[in-house]
């Protein structure tokens, strides 16, 4: 199979997002939102931390959690608007801190589709960007449970990509496939509705990242607040 590793690469120039105009307003909508949530997420996970832990076992993450240290964890996400749909892949490290983030346009499909799409966009980006331990984490049961299960067939539509996945990530020495839910995938489906709104591929590093994304990864994991 031709993984295309290299051009999936250099179709991004770090911060470069074309109308400036647009994309500041959408950042200050946004922005203001995430703000808020930010102060009460930090809030939420001290109170988690606080609680006594044999008083209350945890049911379910409440908040999105880091990789091993030499692990990279790539978050996707897909949105589905009224006339296009975006794909973002969000990599961190164990820190919490965004080591970059890429978002593109995609072509018109089910949500399901997307999804998938954003799976297998971000197993070719941790490729080409020599990552050699990864976890792939998102909020589309369906996809993660066919990408983890290997008992049972995957839904028709999203097959051949499923395939495709599973053959590509045989050129890593470790790499999960982890369905989260959507408490836990926040920064990655802030940064997919950004990306519907931006009319070419994008990639951010750290230093690029826009306002509303670096507060959304800050709400997504407290403890990285004080990192960037």
């Amino acid at each position: 199979m031709e993984m295309g590793f290299g051009d999936e690469a250099s179709d991004f120039r770090d911060g470069d997002f074309g109308d400036g105009d647009g994309d500041e307003a959408l950042e200050m909508e946004m922005g203001s939102a995430m703000d808020n949530r930010i102060s009460r997420r930090v809030h939420e996970f001290s109170n988690l931390h606080n609680l006594d832990e044999h008083a209350h076992p945890s049911a379910s993450p409440t908040s999105w959690s880091p990789p091993p240290v030499g692990t990279i964890k790539l978050n996707v996400d897909a949105a589905v608007g009224p006339t296009s749909t975006a794909l973002v892949v969000l990599a961190r490290d164990h820190t919490g801190v965004p080591i970059k983030i890429w978002m593109k346009k995609h072509i018109s499909c089910l949500p399901v589709q997307a999804e998938a799409a954003s799976v297998l966009w971000a197993i070719n980006l941790a490729f080409a960007e020599g990552w050699t331990r990864i976890i792939i984490e998102g909020d589309s049961k369906i996809c993660f449970d066919a990408l983890s299960s290997k008992n049972s067939m995957p839904p028709w539509n999203i097959s051949h990509i499923v395939s495709d996945v599973l053959l590509a990530s045989k050129s890593f020495i470790s790499v999960s496939f982890i369905w989260v839910r959507r408490v836990c995938n926040t920064a990655a489906h802030e940064a997919a509705r950004f990306a519907l709104h931006s009319p070419m591929p994008i990639s951010f590093s750290l230093d690029s990242l826009p306002l509303m994304l670096a507060i959304a990864c800050k709400a997504d994991f407290p403890p990285c607040s004080s990192l960037f």
